[in-house]
Parts: structure tokens; sequence; C-alpha cells
């Protein structure tokens, strides 16, 4: 299964290769076919692949069950992934607060601040 590959789409494409291997008088079981996508999934969906496997009897498990629960589970991720993006997107506007501030304003300190240099030797000269 590829990185950004949907599970819809990899069990899809597994069943249309046992449809053909069938089509050549090939047996084909559903537990060999549930291993063989259990065995074949991403990083990302080691621990459903392990959950499934503790819990569930893959003798008897048919492929439309593990579509199901790889797609629920395929569903939360997607659902965290949204939810972290929309956090970060939320938290990048906090940081950038309003205008400039005291600190950074445009020309030098202000109103109580003493005259530059340049200032007082304008000054003195009228």
């Amino acid at each position: 299964m590829g990185e950004n590959e949907m599970v819809a789409e990899y069990i899809g494409i597994i069943q249309s290769v046992a449809n053909m291997m069938r089509a050549c008088d090939k047996v084909v079981k559903d537990k060999k076919m549930v291993e063989k996508i259990l065995r074949t999934l991403t990083k990302e969906y080691d621990h459903i692949v392990v959950a499934i496997e503790e819990c569930k009897d893959l003798d008897k498990m048919k492929v439309e069950e593990l579509q199901n629960s790889l797609e629920a589970y395929e569903q939360r991720l997607i659902e965290r992934r949204n939810q972290a993006l929309q956090a970060r997107s939320n938290q990048s506007f906090k940081n950038r607060g309003r205008g400039r501030g005291r600190s950074h304003g445009g020309r030098s300190g202000g109103r109580n601040s003493e005259p530059s240099d340049q200032n007082s030797d304008s000054n003195s000269n009228e």
C-alpha cells in the first residue's frame, strides 16, 4: 500500500487481482487475502493490524469486515490530521499579536526620549 493511497483503493486492487486469479481457476481464499492486506499496510496502520490480529479470528474473517475496520481507522487518522492542522493554523494566528507594540515603534523613542545628536546639532544652529 502506498503512503497516499486510501484503504478502499488498495483493497479494490487486491480484489481485482484475486478475481483475475479466480478467472484462471485459481482458488483464492479470504484468509489469504486478509493476511496479504494486513502484511502490506503502511506503518501508520501497525496499531490496528496488531489489534485485529489479537482480537479477531483471521481464519473466519471476510475481506469486507477487514475493509470496514481499516476504513474506520483511516477516518480517525484523517480527522486527527485535520485537527492538528487546524490547531497549528490557529496557533500561528495567536502568535501574530496586534500591530507593532510599544517598543518596536517607528522613529526614535517618542516624546520623552532625549534628542539625538543630529537633532541637537540642527537645533543649535537655529
